[in-house]
């Protein structure tokens, strides 16, 4: 009876083990989809680099036509920008139907502003239109539309994106 306990309980110690690397290792997985480049390991010539920096936090907002705009987290991108600082925004905004689109921008550098776009959570967009697009621009402006709203420029699609 005792080599039975004894069996169970190092069965339950490797299950435990082996659940947590799953875990690590799907976190790592998620971690790299969204963020290919999040996974350097320290010490290395790549984590040295001006590229592998971590981008501060601007703020996170929720865009609903009856909440009011992050602006001191779009001041904060309209900053960063010129000066070519390391920051990243995100904003969830809304389709009509009330869909949640995931937008991340990113100054990476002087003249290189990232903006990903998700919108895999929109169910009434058709599946095809379901994904995740990057853009790369060069600039940020305040939009003249509103004064609040943030017009990315430069994108190599030739788009001009507003949020």
């Amino acid at each position: 009876m005792a080599t039975s306990n004894a069996r169970s309980g190092v069965r339950l110690e490797l299950l435990w083990a082996l659940a947590t690397i799953v875990s690590v290792l799907a976190v790592l997985t998620w971690r790299c989809a969204l963020d290919p480049g999040a996974t350097s390991s320290a010490g290395s010539a790549a984590a040295e680099t001006p590229a592998a920096t971590p981008f501060a936090p601007c703020g996170d907002e929720v865009n609903r036509p009856d909440e009011p705009l992050n602006l001191e987290g779009r001041a904060c991108l309209l900053t960063a920008a010129p000066a070519g600082t390391r920051v990243e925004f995100n904003t969830t905004r809304f389709t009509v139907e009330g869909q949640p689109v995931f937008w991340r921008i990113r100054v990476v550098a002087w003249g290189d502003v990232e903006v990903t776009v998700d919108n895999r959570a929109d169910e009434f967009s058709g599946a095809a239109r379901r994904r995740v697009t990057t853009y790369h621009c060069t600039s940020l402006a305040r939009s003249a539309a509103d004064g609040q709203r943030i017009d990315v420029l430069g994108c190599t699609s030739g788009d001009v994106l507003t949020f």
